[in-house]
């Protein structure tokens, strides 16, 4: 229901009004009344009406004044000024100001204000589907700056809110973590929350296991007695915190006051501090980035047990300064995304790491991907050779089987005569060093082929073949297969 406020100092004409028009068919309400401008913006900034029928000639403040104040203080509402043939300047400047319609009060009758409710309501209903489409990258943008630290100022999301009519309402934000169950506004409206209040409307923003609701009110009353009920509702049995009362400019502190309360949840499963090797070691901001390049690197040297160990040290000293979800889903998906790159292998638990509902179940998420990556790798290629020398080439060639390699390039890495190299590969590994190349490259090839939609070209470029028949020719040798055929049958 669209809601209306009066403004008329003639008794009679607005009684008039109010009889005469069918509001409720029509969609509207009457929410308020007022004798003149002054009055007026009283009840704007109590109700934030979605319409204001106004007269213009008025004693304390006229109603194009009204106007321009309703404007500078930030409310959309739209207006029908009711207007006298020698108003006609009055008009003109109201319609400057954004009034929706005028009409005469001569000529006002049920059709003329019929017209004009209807033509009314089709723009509220045209700005509404238009500027709804813009909400979620608002708040996509207002989130990642909550959880990167920056700062927005009030004036920016007064500037930046793609919504009218939202300058005077009363806002608390309310954030669920329920992780990868769903808690939607039909859940949230079945809570005993609202009594006989509810708001006027609800937005919802939902991303990594949380949702945000942000529920509109037209009065500061209607706001607090609904956040009287939050405080005496047990919402933690719900994985639910709320923000204070506030206006639009202040959403950014609301959510992040809200957001910021929801890490209990986050951090309800504790790790025993025994498991830090020592507590004082990596403190400091930068020295989280330290242990995170650790991590990568002890990956790259395919040091399984000693990689996880890091990672539990990270997640602890994560926890013990309490780093926001955001931050620690952020660290996680850059982990994870960095050793799918490594192992030259598609992205694997990025929806899985979004909707992860602890501390404790993200760290055991991240160290069951690092055994079983490596465990992969190891069993596709076994224990290395006793000879260390040898291992060094083992070694470059798992991790840089992409680029031109030759028994020439390797011989000159490890300082041995093409010869003497080429002879004690054989003997260390059983193969010769081209075939072992050879076999590197197209078991890559297979875990493209089987994982990817990517073609036969970008594959064989991928894995150390630019030259496609080539690559073919070397597939189909050691698979009894071309690339297309074994793509074909991985699927069936």
């Amino acid at each position: 229901m669209l809601t209306v406020l009066l403004v008329e100092d003639e008794i009679l004409v607005r009684e008039s009004v109010k009889r005469i028009i069918p509001w409720e068919s029509l969609g509207f309400q009457v929410v308020a009344e007022a004798d003149h401008g002054e009055e007026a913006m009283i009840c704007i900034r109590q109700f934030n009406p979605d319409l204001v029928i106004t007269d213009i000639i008025m004693p304390i403040m006229n109603g194009v004044d009204l106007l321009k104040e309703a404007r500078k203080e930030g409310y959309e509402s739209r207006f029908i000024v009711l207007s006298c043939m020698s108003d006609f300047e009055y008009v003109r400047e109201a319609m400057e100001y954004g009034a929706s319609n005028y009409i005469l009060k001569l000529s006002m009758n049920i059709e003329s204000l019929t017209e004009a409710l209807q033509k009314v309501k089709l723009e509220l209903l045209k700005d509404s589907s238009q500027q709804v489409t813009s909400l979620q990258p608002f708040y996509e943008h207002i989130w990642r700056q909550i959880g990167e630290q920056v700062i927005v100022q009030q004036s920016d999301i007064r500037e930046r809110f793609p919504l009218t009519g939202f300058g005077g309402v009363h806002l608390i934000v309310l954030v669920s973590t329920h992780g990868s169950e769903t808690f939607d506004k039909n859940k949230l409206l079945r809570m005993e929350l609202w009594s006989h209040v509810q708001p006027q409307t609800i937005h919802t923003f939902s991303k990594w296991g949380q949702t945000a609701f942000f529920c509109w009110f037209n009065t500061e009353k209607d706001a607090e007695h609904v956040l009287e009920n939050l405080r005496k509702t047990q919402l933690m049995r719900y994985r639910i915190e709320y923000s204070s009362v506030v206006r639009l400019e202040q959403l950014y502190e609301a959510w992040g006051q809200a957001l910021s309360r929801s890490d209990r949840y986050w951090y309800e499963e504790k790790r025993d501090n025994a498991l830090l090797e020592d507590p004082s070691t990596f403190a400091g901001e930068q020295d989280l980035w330290k242990m995170e390049r650790i991590i990568i690197l002890v990956f790259e040297q395919m040091k399984a047990d000693r990689c996880c160990e890091r990672l539990i040290q990270l997640f602890d000293h994560m926890r013990i300064q309490q780093k926001s979800m955001y931050r620690v889903k952020e660290t996680a998906r850059r982990l994870s995304q960095t050793f799918s790159r490594i192992m030259n292998q598609p992205l694997e638990l990025q929806r899985e790491i979004a909707l992860c509902g602890s501390h404790e179940q993200l760290c055991s998420m991240l160290i069951g991907m690092v055994q079983t990556k490596l465990q992969q790798w190891e069993r596709n290629f076994p224990i290395l050779t006793d000879h260390p020398e040898i291992n060094k080439v083992v070694d470059y060639i798992r991790m840089n089987y992409h680029q031109e390699i030759t028994v020439k390039s390797m011989a000159k890495q490890v300082a041995m005569d093409e010869k003497y190299l080429s002879g004690l590969f054989k003997k260390k590994t059983g193969d010769t060093l081209i075939h072992f190349l050879q076999r590197v490259r197209i078991r890559r090839a297979e875990n493209y082929l089987h994982t990817t939609d990517l073609s036969v070209n970008e594959i064989g470029a991928m894995v150390g073949y630019p030259n496609d028949n080539y690559f073919i020719k070397v597939f189909d040798r050691w698979t009894k297969q071309t690339p297309s055929q074994y793509r074909k049958s991985a699927m069936t």
